[in-house]
């Protein structure tokens, strides 16, 4: 064979190889490309999981779980509303609006917490807000934000139902006393102040208000000491030693410091 030949024979024989090779690999190519455009066809399965939330989150998604109601009940005359309940770390608390009978600083003062016939002791409570009536004739609206007191005063608030919302407070709940028999009995109001408070509940000057008709330019002072609170005729007074005065000062006094309401309020939260 003449060398032409074979140079000719050997260059067929390595194109060949050539195109052989190249075809196989755009063959690759294209199985790849269709093999992930398969993929990307298939429907995608809904496959997200819902987040899990750890312990600390869901201890503190059980503490902040609220329970609404609407239930009210009628007991000697005034009407009381439960309007909430919450767990708030190892503290019941519920919420009630309740109608205030005159001008007097009422307060709950009596109130239990059963959880499956186990009671629970009342701890006290936290005004959210009200509208209460004052002895002097004004009246004024009172809200709570971040423990700071804020009054708007208006006349026309004298022709509006006073009423107040409070927080009771019950301590050391079972933390799911929520998913229990729950039932709350209020059974007492009174108006006798917290020392802190006795002079601005007292309110000297309106007394002497309403004694100036029987008793013209009496003028009363109140003091207010750690363990000793009290009020009297001011000193150089001409009614300073007037027994009928003194007397007059009294009544009106006890009227605005002692007063009491007995019922019952029971609400069954279980629902």
């Amino acid at each position: 064979m003449k060398k032409h030949t074979i140079r000719r024979y050997l260059f067929s024989i390595a194109l060949i190889a050539v195109v052989i090779v190249g075809m196989a690999y755009f063959l690759s190519i294209w199985i790849d490309n269709t093999r992930a455009q398969e993929v990307i066809n298939q429907p995608v399965e809904n496959t997200i999981a819902e987040p899990q939330k750890s312990p600390v989150e869901k201890e503190t998604a059980a503490e902040n779980e609220v329970k609404y109601f609407n239930k009210e009940v009628i007991s000697a005359g005034l009407s009381m509303l439960v309007q909430s309940v919450e767990r708030s770390e190892n503290d019941a608390i519920i919420e009630v609006r309740w109608q205030l009978k005159d001008w007097r600083d009422w307060k709950i003062s009596k109130a239990s917490l059963e959880i499956d016939g186990q009671e629970y002791d009342y701890a006290g409570y936290d005004l959210v807000e009200g509208l209460f009536q004052y002895r002097d004739g004004s009246a004024c609206h009172l809200s709570m934000n971040n423990d700071v007191v804020e009054k708007e005063c208006s006349p026309s608030m004298i022709e509006e139902a006073p009423y107040r919302v409070d927080r009771l407070i019950f301590k050391d709940v079972p933390h799911d006393f929520l998913q229990k028999s729950v039932i709350v009995k209020i059974t007492e109001m009174d108006s006798f102040p917290n020392e802190s408070q006795y002079c601005e509940v007292l309110d000297v000057e309106t007394i002497a208000k309403l004694m100036q008709a029987e008793f013209p330019g009496i003028e009363l002072e109140c003091f207010q000491d750690p363990g000793m609170s009290g009020y009297r005729i001011k000193q150089g007074n001409s009614y300073a030693e007037d027994k009928a005065a003194m007397t007059k000062a009294g009544e009106l006094a006890i009227e605005a410091l002692q007063g009491r309401i007995a019922g019952i309020w029971k609400f069954d939260l279980s629902d």
